[in-house]
C-alpha cells in the first residue's frame, strides 16, 4: 500500500540513491502534490480530481488539457550519464484524434520533446520514445496492452545509449538511441495539456539523476514504495 503523507524516505534503501523526485500522490486533496524528495511543489492543471486507486489514492485526468506541472528545468532529466522514471497508471480512453498520442510523464526541453511515455490510440498500446541528441526519434514497440482497468507500474531507464523498459517487473525492451537530447528543459509533467489529453490516472511518479539497475528497475515496477520507511503497528500497553 501507498505510504501516508510525512512518511520519510529510508535512506539505506538502494532505490533511495539519486531519487530526486517522488511524488506519491498521497495529499487525498487540494490543487498541489508534493514531492517526498527534495520538498518541491507541483501544480494540478485544469480538471485533475483525486480518486481511489490501485494502492490508495490517485489522480484523476479527464482528458481535457489536464495535467500535473512538476517543474519547468531539470537537467536530471536529460543527463547523458542517464536518468530514471517509474509510475503507475491507468488508461481509460485514449484520444479519438488520429496519430494523437495520449502522454503520461514527459520531459521537454527546446529542442522538443526529449522522452515521453505514453498510450498510442492507433495500437491500444503503451510505448515509449526518445530522442537523440540530433532529435532524432527513436520508438519502443508495445509495452503492453491497454483495456480499460489495467494498471500498469512501469520503469524507463536511460543508461546512456538506450532506454530500458520494464512493466511489471519484467524487462520488456531497450531503445537503442545511443545518445540523448540535450538542452534547456521546458516542462517535466505528467499529461499533455491538450485537447488529446488521456482520460486516465496516476498514483505516483518518481524520478532519479541515475540509471536504475535492471534488478532495481525490476523491484520498483514490483513494490513501488519499498523506499520509503514501513510504519510499526501501535502497540498499546496492557
Amino acid at each position: 500500500m501507498k505510504p501516508i503523507r510525512g512518511t520519510n524516505l529510508n535512506l539505506s534503501q538502494p532505490l533511495a540513491r539519486g531519487l530526486f523526485n517522488a511524488w506519491l500522490f498521497n495529499e487525498g486533496g487540494g490543487n498541489v502534490v508534493y514531492d517526498c524528495a527534495e520538498g518541491r511543489l507541483g501544480s494540478l492543471i485544469n480538471n485533475v480530481t483525486w480518486l481511489p486507486a490501485k494502492g490508495g489514492v490517485g489522480l484523476r485526468f479527464a482528458g481535457n488539457n489536464d495535467y500535473i506541472q512538476f517543474a519547468t528545468n531539470e537537467p536530471r532529466c536529460n543527463a547523458a550519464a542517464g536518468f530514471s522514471c517509474a509510475t503507475r497508471l491507468m488508461f481509460w480512453q485514449l484520444p479519438g484524434t488520429a496519430g494523437a498520442n495520449a502522454y503520461g510523464p514527459a520531459y521537454q526541453a527546446t529542442g522538443g520533446y526529449v522522452w515521453t511515455l505514453y498510450g498510442a490510440p492507433a495500437t491500444n498500446t503503451l510505448r515509449a520514445t526518445i530522442r537523440d541528441a540530433a532529435a532524432a526519434n527513436y520508438t519502443s514497440g508495445s509495452l503492453g496492452t491497454i483495456v480499460v482497468g489495467r494498471w500498469f507500474d512501469v520503469a524507463i531507464v536511460f543508461d546512456g545509449t538506450g532506454l530500458r523498459c520494464y512493466v511489471d517487473g519484467r524487462f520488456i525492451t531497450r531503445v537503442a538511441s545511443g545518445s540523448v537530447l540535450g538542452g534547456t528543459g521546458l516542462m517535466l509533467r505528467w499529461g499533455l495539456g491538450s485537447t488529446n489529453s488521456p482520460e486516465a490516472v496516476a498514483e505516483h511518479c518518481m524520478f532519479w539523476g541515475r540509471a536504475l539497475t535492471d534488478a532495481e528497475a525490476r523491484r520498483v515496477t514490483m513494490d513501488p514504495y519499498c523506499m520509503f520507511r514501513r510504519r510499526s503497528p501501535l502497540i498499546i500497553a496492557a
